[in-house]
This record gives C-alpha cells, structure tokens and sequence, in this order.
C-alpha cells in the first residue's frame, strides 16, 4: 500500500488523493473496498483497462 511505502499518514494521503481520511482508515482496516477488481488465477487478468 502507498500509504506504508512512502510513509504518508493519513491526513497527508487524503489532501494528495481527494479521498476522505475516514475512508482510508476504513480501506486499511477491511470495512471499505480500494475499488481494485481482484482476478482468479485461472482466467482473470490483474492489469487494468486504459480509458
């Protein structure tokens, strides 16, 4: 996650993002979906569509 990698609280990410700091701390936490689509190995692929 961005968050840990480049060391960003929450605060900092939210003003970066335009996200609502309550809405990362819920993705962190499991309670909120990041909106990535996750693939099956057997058929999905992990690479997202360009628009």
């Amino acid at each position: 996650m961005l968050l840990f990698k480049q060391a960003l609280s929450q605060i900092k990410l939210s003003e970066l993002t335009g996200i609502p700091r309550r809405h990362i701390a819920e993705m962190e936490n499991g309670k909120r979906s990041t909106g990535k689509k996750e693939h099956s190995e057997a058929g999905g692929s992990s690479e997202r569509q360009q628009l």
